[in-house]
């Protein structure tokens, strides 16, 4: 969440207090693997109260880029980048420029104040693959007139994934995703993390075991960790705290605004190859996870999105779809498997 100070600052020292309150007992709240009791249970672990997540102060001019999109185009070795512009300065215009390796490869400027979308044609091509990532610098600058009013640094990935038949593509070659199932606990601060080294640790030793990737199960995970594995190159299925929850219509609105902010403060990372937003619902979540895969959808084309992992799958000739076997035989977990992929299709 944000919000807006500047009316109720004042002259000298100014003191901002968060606070937050948490009804997870209600269950309208999502609260993932966290324990709806005082103690932890089954596969449901301590709860976490209050503010777990980096909490900043930023200043910013009379106006600023808010919001930015970038999708990458690696076909054409270009990237598209929306920018929104919070403010109503006059002659405004945006310049983004592309580096690789310090060197400057690309950049466009677009004129207006409220959306802009930019194309940057990339004069080097380097990809964004697993295990062996290249990441663009980044710089946008806001101009009003001949005067510099705002200036952001980021990075980008070039990098595309595509559905083919049971395979998925990245840039064009098929990758088997050995993920680990990450919870994103952590003894010291439950799910706050006790450093950024931290975060980038989980990821290594994630690396050295043989796993390329993760699915960030039941938790909104920090930008830092995306971060590090953008940096690493390090395979993600972005998903939600939503364990239990699906059939409280009064919480729907809720849910739907918390995913699509997810969305769009995440769906720049090339790390992240596509999205989960439920786990193991019953039955009767199959009207919000729809819903939710629309939405998915609409704001972000360029993945694909997971209606729900294992158990209730409701949704309509899916783009991908998977399923939960804790068998523990692997000669019965693979028979029962061939099987069902050689069956004849069902119907007529």
């Amino acid at each position: 969440f944000n919000c807006e100070i500047t009316k109720f600052l004042k002259e000298g020292a100014n003191e901002v207090v968060v606070k937050v309150l948490d009804d997870l007992w209600s269950g309208l709240q999502p609260g993932g693997k966290q324990s709806g009791s005082d103690q932890s249970a089954g596969c449901f672990y301590t709860r976490t109260t209050g503010i777990w997540q980096p909490v900043w102060l930023e200043a910013v001019g009379s106006s600023f880029v808010e919001e930015i999109s970038v999708a990458s185009d690696p076909d054409n070795a270009r990237v598209l980048i929306t920018a929104k512009i919070n403010g109503s300065d006059r002659d405004l215009t945006l310049k983004a420029e592309a580096f690789a390796d310090g060197k400057p490869v690309g950049s466009d400027t677009a004129s207006g104040p409220w959306q802009n979308t930019l194309v940057l044609n990339l004069k080097e091509k380097k990809l964004w693959e697993p295990g062996a990532p290249f990441l663009y610098d980044l710089k946008l600058t806001l101009s009003s007139g001949e005067e510099k009013i705002d200036e952001l640094n980021s990075y980008f990935g070039l990098r595309k994934i595509v559905i083919d038949g049971r395979r998925i593509l990245i840039n064009g070659k098929p990758v088997f995703q050995r993920l680990i199932l990450d919870q994103g606990f952590y003894p010291e601060g439950l799910w706050t993390a006790p450093s950024d080294e931290a975060l980038k640790r989980d990821i290594e030793m994630s690396m050295a075991c043989g796993y390329n990737g993760a699915r960030l199960h039941q938790k909104v995970f920090e930008p830092r960790f995306l971060y590090w594995a953008d940096k690493l190159g390090y395979l993600l299925w972005g998903e939600y705290p939503n364990a239990g929850y699906g059939n409280q219509r009064e919480g729907f609105s809720a849910v739907v605004n918390e995913w699509t902010e997810l969305l769009r403060r995440d769906r720049n990372h090339p790390s992240i190859i596509g999205w989960c937003a439920f786990n193991e619902n019953f039955e009767a979540t199959g009207e919000l996870q729809q819903m939710i895969w629309k939405i998915t959808k609409a704001i972000d084309p360029t993945r694909p999105a997971l209606e729900a992992s294992g158990w209730m799958h409701t949704l309509p000739h899916p783009e991908v779809r998977d399923a939960h076997d804790y068998s523990g035989n692997p000669e019965q977990l693979r028979k029962k498997w061939m099987d069902y992929f050689t069956a004849p299709p069902e119907g007529p």
